[in-house]
């Protein structure tokens, strides 16, 4: 069955955008594979093309499947492609704003998510310039805040929270920015957020403090420092 789902509801047409193999998505197109089917969250085969940013495959599946682009997703691709490389060059032409720059991509983050997790500070500019949503909330209600506090990008964090970022935002957990940074040892941040007003006792639904998770992974001067 060319259509045939996997737990999560996903065909192979999902599984070869997603990897960019477009003699595979050649094959089942013609053997009358749907890409427009949805997985559990509601993506589709431009969707996991796009979200890795293979604005190539993206091209392909339009073509070969006579579908107009309009959810925009070479736009989207595109913004994704530049996002993991920090190169603004290769961003959608133009200044104005992205029509799709605040859409999650099928493995749960949006372009803003990623350069923060990548300390691309110069991506992070135009992309809040573009339009994207400082606070933005991905599948794990985390914002891009969270993901520069887990990834220790200090540099990320400062431009964030300059933007407005918010610095008590719990996500889906209830962890906040700093609580991540402990959780990763990632004390660059923490200094950047406690500069910044994070505090210190708030607890997460399981009633820890940043301090708490810090120990807890074995990370005994630093949540020295929290407490």
């Amino acid at each position: 069955k060319v259509d045939s789902r996997d737990s999560e509801r996903r065909t192979p047409l999902m599984y070869a955008a997603t990897n960019g193999f477009e003699d595979i998505i050649e094959r089942l197109i013609a053997a009358g594979a749907n890409p427009n089917f949805k997985d559990r969250n509601g993506n589709n085969a431009f969707d996991y093309a796009a979200g890795r940013g293979l604005v190539e495959t993206v091209d392909f599946l339009l073509k070969r499947t006579h579908t107009k682009d309009d959810r925009n997703y070479i736009e989207f691709a595109q913004t994704i492609r530049a996002t993991y490389a920090g190169d603004v060059s290769l961003m959608p032409a133009g200044n104005g704003k992205i029509s799709s720059i605040n859409r999650i991509t099928p493995e749960g983050q949006a372009p803003l998510h990623i350069a923060a997790g990548n300390g691309s500070v110069e991506i992070i500019n135009e992309l809040i310039k573009r339009g994207a949503e400082v606070n933005l909330t991905n599948s794990n209600q985390q914002t891009p805040l969270h993901w520069a506090a887990w990834n220790n990008q200090a540099g990320s964090a400062s431009v964030l929270l300059e933007h407005g970022a918010c610095v008590f935002q719990g996500e889906a957990a209830g962890n906040t920015p700093l609580m991540l940074a402990a959780q990763s040892n990632s004390q660059e941040v923490a200094k950047v957020l406690l500069d910044n007003g994070a505090e210190r006792d708030v607890v997460n639904k399981q009633g820890k403090t940043a301090a708490m998770q810090a120990e807890d992974r074995g990370f005994r001067d630093f949540s020295t420092i929290l407490k």
